[in-house]
């Protein structure tokens, strides 16, 4: 391919690129999240040089001090460890995953059941202490 298209060979490889990430996110934000995108902003100051576009005048535009990348590191984590857990809990509720944030009306009772199961998945990887405990249990949405 990078042989015969060389076009199509670069498009294919910038959808590796962190430039690409930050594009794709941009517009799933609510889905992944502020953290999801910090971390591909702060990973793109590595490869920004190396952007078509890019001339050696251009300067990355953004200016992070170490504890932001600490900072973004930490959220990022968070980040990834909530939607590892959110598959988890999609795939213990297997059919009872509300697909649009509805499920059907025969189905509540073993929805309810699974979703405690849920919860105690996520008061078991999330609350350290009792009091995260009780503040998990006191916005739990599924009561």
């Amino acid at each position: 391919m990078q042989a015969k298209t060389l076009g199509l060979y670069r498009a294919v490889n910038f959808r590796k690129a962190a430039a690409y990430g930050l594009i794709f996110l941009a517009h799933r934000m609510f889905k992944y999240g502020e953290a999801h995108f910090q971390s591909l902003l702060a990973d793109l100051k590595d490869t920004w040089a190396d952007l078509p576009t890019v001339t050696s005048d251009i300067p990355f535009p953004f200016n992070f001090l170490e504890a932001d990348y600490e900072r973004i590191k930490v959220d990022s984590d968070g980040a990834v460890a909530g939607t590892e857990l959110v598959a988890e809990a999609k795939e213990r509720l297997g059919d009872l995953w509300p697909d649009k944030g509805f499920i059907e009306r025969d189905q509540y009772r073993d929805c309810k059941i699974a979703l405690d199961g849920v919860k105690d998945l996520i008061l078991e990887q999330l609350a350290e202490t009792d009091e995260e405990r009780a503040e998990y249990e006191r916005y739990w949405p599924f009561d």
